[in-house]
């Protein structure tokens, strides 16, 4: 395999600014047999122009008449390549330089593996993440690991390295998706054959502002495809409707109401679902309404001190708050913001996030009196935080049931604390 080709395809649009970057990257591999790739999807900066200053004859660039998409323009690639095996990189991440040379090696010593991929550093907003996290079991990241895929996407699409024959036996990337559909492309890869992982930050990626994956929309669209097509493997999973319930609760009310009469109801009708999951996509619905509600609250700072003062004496108890999530950190940071003393965040993970160090529930002391808990589960009022015995506990939920008078003033909450140990 070390005279084996690699065809590595990128597609750009608009990145004269970062796509010389990348593709350095890729020549600069201690791996040297390969060819790149560029598939200009339409651009209209001067990308081109950057790309034929690169004096390398293992570089191909290709040029659409439109804007296509990042299917098409991988796709385009594939077709184009001549190499027994595809990687992918995108125009704005790096690749460290033993990648292929790690990977080549790993698939040579797996022959049953059809694909491999390594962890990546993400970068947003000057933090950095590892995907897949590292609390992932091994299980759940190589082998057979279709259901583990369904769950979550743990595979970056610039750290895939596959055998070609797997793309021409699965199919390659699904056009009629304009979103998610690297998840689609893997899950189906997943299902046929056993995939292997390199345990270790091989890609850097970077966060893009405005781009596809806050286009929810567009995300909305392909979950409810990717459900559709999977029907008959995975039922009408009720996991994969809370995903699209939360995604439906992140784009506009007008358009929410509308893909729900128009498009979800009809089709949970026509395909007979049971009444239990009309159930979830109710109650989900309902929970990403109350989320949604929580957060513009939270952000009203005199309505969150009122909740703060009416819940909890701050001169002489003690809180914490329960649950290291986005609501857990946006609540710790209002409070910061608004100068109003906690002692710590609480979740069973543990750890570091976002600054903040995170206490386990068995660290928490008896000098604790009241807890405020952010976790989603609390959204249906059910919540079991092991917490010692004595710790009350304040559902953050509850904010939007406070009740205020004409004058402004704060009369209360309706059902106060929803639960004790």
């Amino acid at each position: 395999m070390e005279n084996a080709l690699v065809s590595v395809v990128v597609p750009t649009y608009n990145r004269e600014s970062t796509i010389v970057r990348s593709i350095n990257s890729i020549l600069e591999q201690t791996y040297q047999n390969l060819e790149c790739i560029i598939v200009d999807d339409g651009s209209s900066d001067h990308t081109k122009d950057v790309v034929s200053q690169i004096e390398d004859s293992r570089v191909r660039y290709i040029k659409l008449n439109q804007n296509r998409g990042p299917s098409v323009a991988r796709n385009v690639g594939i077709r184009e390549s001549r190499g027994d095996y595809i990687a992918f990189n995108d125009s704005d991440d790096l690749w460290l330089p033993d990648k292929l040379e790690i990977q080549m090696a790993k698939l040579e010593a797996e022959a049953e593996a059809g694909m491999i991929y390594c962890s990546y550093l993400y970068r947003k907003d000057g933090k950095e993440y590892q995907v897949p996290s590292e609390k992932c079991t091994q299980e759940e990241l190589e082998g057979e690991i279709f259901a583990s895929l369904w769950d979550s996407n743990k595979i970056g699409t610039p750290t895939i390295l596959i055998k070609k024959e797997c793309i021409k036996s699965c199919g390659a990337f699904s056009e009629n998706l304009h979103s998610l559909e690297d998840w689609e492309f893997v899950l189906r890869i997943s299902r046929k054959y056993k995939i292997s992982y390199v345990n270790k930050i091989l890609v850097h990626t970077h966060y893009s502002p405005k781009g596809v994956n806050e286009q929810y929309e567009l995300q909305v669209e392909a979950i409810w495809q990717i459900m559709n097509q999977y029907q008959q493997v995975k039922g009408n999973d009720p996991q994969m409707v809370r995903l699209l319930l939360h995604k439906l609760a992140l784009i506009s009310e007008e358009d929410r109401i509308a893909y729900w009469e128009e498009i979800l109801v009809p089709s949970v009708i026509a395909s007979k679902m049971d009444f239990r999951l009309i159930l979830t996509y109710v109650r989900e619905q309902n929970k990403a309404q109350k989320i949604n509600s929580t957060f513009a609250r939270m952000a009203d700072l005199d309505k969150l001190t009122r909740f703060i003062s009416t819940n909890i004496d701050l001169e002489n108890e003690k809180f914490a708050i329960y649950g290291a999530g986005n609501i857990g950190i946006f609540l710790a940071r209002l409070l910061d913001t608004l100068q109003i003393h906690y002692e710590y965040v609480i979740d069973r993970a543990g750890g570091l996030k976002e600054g903040f160090h995170i206490v386990k529930p068995c660290m928490v002391g008896d000098d604790i009196s009241k807890v405020i808990v952010t976790i989603a589960a609390a959204a249906d009022g059910m919540v079991d935080l092991q917490l010692p015995a004595g710790v009350k506990m304040i559902n953050i939920f509850d904010i939007i049931l406070q009740k205020v008078d004409r004058t402004g003033a704060t009369t209360g909450n309706e059902r106060g604390v929803v639960c004790s140990p």
